[in-house]
């Protein structure tokens, strides 16, 4: 004879919405943030912004080199 193996319990659906580190840092709670409060790593182009596709813009040491 095969012996059966079987698991028993319950599963919970996770319903807590998870948002990524650009998301994070461009928005509080669900409003997002002024431009003026995102401005140093955000832009839009074409109407969109960039973090609406889960793009920062970043610099390197902390400065712009032109």
């Amino acid at each position: 004879m095969s012996e059966v193996n079987r698991m028993y319990g319950s599963e919970t659906i996770d319903t807590q919405i998870r948002h990524g580190q650009v998301y994070m840092a461009t928005h509080k709670g669900e409003q997002k943030l002024p431009f003026m409060n995102r401005s140093f790593m955000s832009f839009s182009f074409g109407g969109k912004d960039i973090e609406d596709f889960n793009l920062i813009a970043t610099i390197e040491n902390n400065r712009l080199d032109r």
